[in-house]
């Protein structure tokens, strides 16, 4: 059993991520619970997410990338990244 000398501490939107899920792009299925964080483990590109108040953005994902976006939706259409993305909670 590993020790969490942190584990007592609040988990808040700019703490570290504990938990992680793959995402799998769709233009209209919202995400299961909102990340903290995306992260991009495949390819550099575009993503194109959808925020809680249902405006679409595109942000430039870097390989190996972790950005704090709270997207609702990660759309599959026009994404340019790789199909290896991260929801970090």
């Amino acid at each position: 059993m590993s020790t969490d000398r942190f584990g007592g501490y609040a988990d808040t939107v700019t703490a570290p991520s504990r938990r992680w899920a793959p995402i799998t792009p769709h233009d209209t299925d919202a995400l299961p619970e909102i990340p903290k964080a995306i992260s991009n483990e495949g390819s550099p590109g575009f993503v194109f997410l959808v925020g809680e108040d249902g405006t679409v953005a595109s942000f430039f994902l870097a390989q190996g990338q972790e950005r704090p976006l709270r997207a609702r939706v990660v759309k599959a259409e026009g994404m340019t990244a790789g199909m290896d993305l991260r929801a970090l909670f």
